[in-house]
């Protein structure tokens, strides 16, 4: 998968550090996790909002145990969007380093099409995580999270993460 991109601190203006000084201390965190731009049948996409800390990302998250790309992304599209996806064509992956949490992050992202309700949803019962979801067309979406500040350190690093995705999207 191509790398399209890496974050720093210093990119979002968080701190100087960049490329050549990294913080270490005596644990650093490594996770890998997966993202997916999913398009429904009027090609709007999935946007979650998170208010609490005022910011906007793509469903999915990290791998779990020994768990597949393709699996977290299915699990995911169940537990935030209530829907059924297929995946189509792999965007990218972008490098995060978070100097202050001591983390870093490797994401990887996926076009996927929703076509139909999980059994949850079918269920009559609402996703079970903890943000809105909103369809809208890419467009907006990327309109919205340019002009949007998050208020915390982590969703700063979600959101211009999200952002880079869905504008190599819009490229494909």
């Amino acid at each position: 998968m191509e790398l399209l991109h890496e974050i720093y601190e210093k990119d979002l203006s968080i701190s100087q550090r960049d490329r050549s000084s990294r913080r270490s201390g005596s644990q650093f965190w490594f996770r890998r996790s997966v993202r997916a731009i999913v398009s429904n049948e009027m090609g709007k996409i999935a946007l979650l909002y998170r208010q609490e800390d005022n910011y906007y990302m793509l469903p999915g998250g990290g791998l779990a145990g020994g768990e597949a790309m393709e699996d977290t992304l299915l699990r995911k599209a169940e537990s935030e969007l209530g829907v059924r996806i297929e995946l189509q064509d792999a965007i990218g992956l972008i490098i995060e380093y978070r100097d202050k949490q001591e983390f870093m992050q490797f994401s990887y992202a996926f076009a996927a099409l929703s076509y139909g309700k999980s059994k949850k949803a079918a269920d009559g019962e609402e996703p079970d995580d903890y943000a809105a979801v909103q369809w809208m067309y890419a467009t907006k979406a990327i309109q919205l999270m340019e002009r949007n500040q998050s208020k915390s350190y982590a969703g700063t690093f979600v959101q211009e993460r999200d952002l880079l995705f869905l504008k190599q999207y819009m490229k494909l």
